[in-house]
């Protein structure tokens, strides 16, 4: 399938399958779309986006520092959660008791309240161990 067919399969407008092929970010909802027109598992186009460590002096990896009570969610595994549940993020963000806004903003990636993170798991009707970003093997 060409990019084009991509895109129109997927009900995106070419040049924003194209600017993801090339390294854009993409929203996790944009990523469901592609891997519905394609047929494939989330799991299956996500395997290349990695989130790079920072860098300690010395040039080795850091996983970054939390603060404390926060988690990093897993935004495909999160994606593929509210695909299953059916619900909008509105509707996720109201049945959560959180604004819809930090739903966006979870969708995005990056450390959030675990309080937080367990409400939209329970909502979703998964564990929050679903959808947190498990850490690295060695």
């Amino acid at each position: 399938m060409t990019v084009g067919g991509v895109a129109k399969a997927a009900g995106l407008p070419p040049q924003t399958a194209a600017a993801i092929i090339c390294g854009m970010n993409v929203q996790p909802d944009t990523l469901t779309k592609i891997a519905q027109a394609l047929d494939v598992g989330l799991e299956n186009i996500a395997q290349g986006m990695v989130l790079v460590p920072a860098r300690r002096a010395g040039g080795e990896s850091a996983a970054p520092e939390l603060p404390a009570g926060q988690v990093r969610v897993d935004v495909v595994r999160f994606a593929e959660a509210v695909a299953r549940s059916g619900l909008t993020l509105k509707r996720l963000a109201e049945l959560a008791g959180v604004t819809p806004g930090t739903v966006r903003s979870i969708k995005r990636g990056g450390a959030h309240k675990a309080e937080t993170v367990d409400k939209l798991a329970d909502a979703l009707g998964v564990t929050a161990e679903d959808i947190i970003k498990r850490g690295r093997k060695p």
